[in-house]
């Protein structure tokens, strides 16, 4: 199934990041949730986001996607050091890749709707693709 392989390939490509890659990743996901506007829409998305995985009912599964991926962030940091040097930029790229990872499992693969709660996936496209 093509969804399983996206989710796989984003949480592998999560793993192998480099500690020089996770802290450009956190600077550029900080850029993109500056001022109150992008907030406001970051939290909309959420919502949105929220409520399409309860209808499609699979919370469950989107809970565990989002562990996978914001584990695999975790063991990416700590092999290269940042979790030792900065914990606030791990943070960041954890929970917007655990964002991510929900996101895909309700978008058909990464050509989803052009909805709210697909902008958790738009940063990381390019990681899905060179993982693919």
């Amino acid at each position: 199934m093509r969804l399983d392989h996206d989710i796989k390939a984003f949480t592998d490509r999560l793993a192998a990041l480099s500690g020089t890659e996770l802290a450009q990743l956190a600077h550029s996901l900080r850029t993109e949730l500056e001022g109150a506007d992008r907030e406001v829409a970051w939290w909309r998305a959420t919502i949105e986001l929220d409520a399409t995985l309860r209808r499609q009912r699979c919370t469950r599964q989107a809970a565990l996607v989002a562990h996978g991926a914001s584990q695999a962030v975790l063991g990416a940091a700590r092999r290269s050091g940042l979790i030792d040097t900065d914990r606030a930029a791990v943070t960041t790229v954890a929970r917007a890749a655990s964002d991510a990872a929900r996101a895909l499992l309700v978008l058909p693969g990464l050509d989803g709707p052009s909805s709210m709660a697909a902008s958790f996936v738009l940063p990381w496209r390019s990681l899905v693709d060179h993982a693919a």
